[in-house]
């Protein structure tokens, strides 16, 4: 069977990014304190996620799938979370995307730069929070009738 290229990782929806992140962040926590038998599951699962989001077309150049959530939650988590460069724009939101991402990917069982992995945490916790409130921004934004439950 052939093998197929594909252009860009498979996406994950913006719902599933509270649970994720939030893994993430624990699993550099473990890591920063030195426990035993850590999982990085959840930190390849947030770097595939953001490379999926982040991704180089034909020509090269990196571009941000515009889906304005996703430009709004890691926006809002790069100004929430402290030792990252704040994007001004776009380009500097993919750019800033792919280097917290590359970062991630390089995490392993053996990493032990602990301001890195605090700011890398930071992110996670930072993505975690902004993406669970966007997530349920929408839950009570219909309106009801008044005479209906």
């Amino acid at each position: 069977m052939p093998v197929v290229a594909r252009s860009r990782p498979e996406e994950m929806h913006v719902d599933q990014l509270p649970s994720i992140a939030s893994s993430a962040a624990v699993a550099l926590d473990d890591l920063l304190i030195n426990k035993p038998g850590v999982h990085l599951a959840a930190v390849r699962e947030l770097a595939h996620a953001l490379a999926s989001w982040v991704y180089s077309e034909g020509t090269g150049s990196a571009a941000l799938q515009l889906d304005p959530g996703r430009v709004f939650v890691i926006n809002r988590a790069f100004g929430e979370a402290s030792g990252l460069q704040q994007p001004d724009t776009v380009d500097d939101l993919v750019r800033e995307t792919r280097v917290v991402t590359r970062l991630l990917e390089d995490v392993n069982e053996h990493s032990r730069d602990a301001e890195q992995l605090k700011r890398l945490r930071g992110f996670c916790l930072a993505l975690s929070r902004r993406a669970a409130s966007f997530v349920h921004s929408g839950d009570d934004s219909e309106l009801r009738h008044p005479f209906r439950r």
